[in-house]
């Protein structure tokens, strides 16, 4: 694997990140659920992603690749929840406008059951939480979002990492970084499963 140039989110690249987990996500089928399809993600999409960017900026664990076009954005072990404060700062309070009642209904359904099902797995112990992983359709393939995803599991050995995927060809991705399958699950009104995977602390797989 060719080495990466990685580095945090700042505030200098706010707008690049957003735009690529906006492309990245352009056909994620729960974020087209989630907006209400693909014509309002073209809308509602990359000012809702920018809000969850400057989350990850200032509460989470965000890094990019400097010369290519990947990110990944974590929730710290022990801060999984959105804080009231930090979602002020943040510019989360947009969500509703942007969503609408139908899509805030959605947003929170999944925010239930997604918890009830990650306490469900995880107990009450603290774990690295993998909330996006995105990258640009030009730069696929080219080892940027497992040299990411290596850089967290590297800054968090001790703790397990949790993800959500909805998709086979994801999860054999991730299962090539030392991830299993733990439960799914489908969401009231999607078509798509939710599969729950965790990665071991301390695990040293990461396959080619």
């Amino acid at each position: 694997m060719t080495p990466h140039s990685i580095c945090p989110f700042n505030k200098k690249n706010i707008d690049r990140m957003t735009q690529i987990l906006f492309d990245a996500f352009d056909n994620d089928p729960f974020m087209l659920w989630l907006v209400g399809g693909p014509s309002q993600y073209q809308n509602k999409g990359r000012p809702l992603i920018k809000t969850w960017v400057r989350y990850t900026m200032r509460y989470g664990y965000g890094l990019n690749i400097q010369d290519s076009l990947a990110a990944v954005m974590f929730k710290k072990p022990g801060d999984i929840k959105f804080g009231f404060w930090p979602i002020i700062r943040s510019g989360m309070l947009k969500t509703q406008s942007l969503l609408g009642k139908e899509g805030m209904q959605r947003l929170t359904m999944m925010e239930q059951q997604w918890d009830a099902k990650r306490k469900s797995i995880m107990g009450d112990q603290d774990y690295l939480y993998c909330w996006m992983l995105g990258t640009a359709p030009a730069d696929q393939g080219k080892g940027c979002g497992t040299a990411l995803m290596k850089a967290g599991f590297e800054q968090y050995p001790d703790v397990p990492c949790y993800l959500e995927t909805q998709n086979e060809p994801n999860k054999r991705y991730y299962e090539k970084l030392g991830f299993q399958e733990k439960d799914r699950f489908q969401m009231d009104g999607a078509d798509f499963p939710i599969i729950c995977m965790v990665r071991a602390a301390n695990n040293s797989i990461i396959q080619p």
